[in-house]
């Protein structure tokens, strides 16, 4: 707090904050290491950071790197996490970073974006556990703080997610594993991928998605129900030319994108400031996609559903209902351009 230069703020009584606070040995664990040193000449213990110099090998850390960790470590209002079973999502002040709080324990976005990874090892230490602090057993005056337990091989101070991009996760996936792999596959095929970072039609916008497991891509690729992808299967999608893969002509690939474009959400152009998530300040209604499409999302309170409505390829239509995979906990995919939710059927 102090190095945020924020302290006074988080002692004032004008308003009130739920905090986070790590404990001390969690900060080895992150990245990059921040290490506490005793200063030669105050004697005080200083917090130091790798500056990347083999002859200083250690700076000051950084006001900016301070104010990141400590944003992402509180929520505005108070807020009682829960020691139950059940789950809760607390937007932190960072917009689109989360606390997601699991059956008594608790992570952020960012660390729980790792969930996906195929056969991630250390699945069951994104959850931490967590404590109330108190005022010698009474209430604070202005909020509520907690003290959270750190996992060495996940990360130990929840960090916010500013340098991970949701279209860069898209553009270069490449591992099969991945339970989006052939959504990113058919964007690739589409000619949407731009300098292997962004999607057309997607840069510079802040975007909500529902993305179709593999399985979903799979089923409706069989059935050619993919406008521009009726030549593509599930097996050649990934074959270059030399392998016998299959390049798509100017207008599958225009007609392919303008589908893949339905399953996205302009969050600034729909005027949502936050995540999608069963309780959600992104209330039930109905809203435009990408491409000029309605797409029609319920929060039910206990699960979440969207549905296309609109006009394409000259047709009218009412899509059919498609529900979010609910073996998340219906937490968002969060990152510092969007989010996404897996879906079980395609639009």
């Amino acid at each position: 707090l102090e190095g945020s230069g924020q302290l006074y703020s988080y002692a004032s009584d004008r308003t009130k904050y739920t905090l986070l606070v790590p404990k001390n040995e969690a900060w080895e664990y992150h990245d990059p290491t921040i290490d506490f040193q005793i200063d030669p000449i105050t004697g005080m213990l200083t917090p130091k950071e790798p500056s990347g110099d083999a002859e200083d090998e250690w700076k000051d850390v950084a006001k900016s790197t301070w104010v990141s960790i400590v944003n992402m470590n509180t929520a505005s209002g108070e807020y009682t996490l829960s020691k139950g079973a059940g789950t809760q999502v607390i937007p932190s002040v960072i917009p689109f970073n989360y606390w997601f709080v699991k059956d008594g324990k608790i992570t952020c976005s960012d660390f729980f974006n790792a969930y996906l990874i195929p056969n991630y090892a250390y699945r069951d230490k994104i959850f931490v556990d967590f404590e109330e602090v108190t005022n010698n057993g009474n209430s604070w005056s202005n909020g509520k703080a907690y003290v959270y337990d750190n996992s060495e091989e996940v990360g130990g101070v929840f960090d916010y997610t500013s340098g991970s991009s949701m279209q860069n996760t898209f553009a270069t996936n490449s591992v099969s594993g991945y339970p989006y792999h052939l959504f990113a596959q058919l964007i690739k095929k589409a000619g949407m991928v731009i300098e292997d970072v962004f999607i057309s039609g997607l840069m510079g916008k802040r975007t909500i998605a529902f993305i179709p497991v593999n399985e979903a891509i799979k089923k409706a690729l069989e059935e050619k129900r993919i406008p521009g992808a009726e030549r593509l299967t599930a097996e050649n999608i990934t074959l270059t030319l030399e392998q016998g893969g299959i390049t798509l002509g100017d207008e599958e690939k225009a007609s392919l994108a303008a589908y893949l474009k339905s399953y996205f959400i302009d969050a600034g152009a729909n005027a949502i400031s936050t995540a999608a998530y069963p309780g959600s300040p992104m209330k039930s209604g109905i809203y435009s996609t990408v491409n000029g499409l309605s797409m029609k999302y319920t929060d039910s309170g206990n699960g979440l559903s969207v549905q296309l409505t609109g006009s394409y390829s000259n047709k009218v239509f009412t899509g059919q209902e498609c529900q979010i995979d609910g073996q998340y906990w219906y937490f968002p995919f969060s990152y510092s351009d969007g989010c996404f939710h897996l879906i079980t059927s395609i639009l």
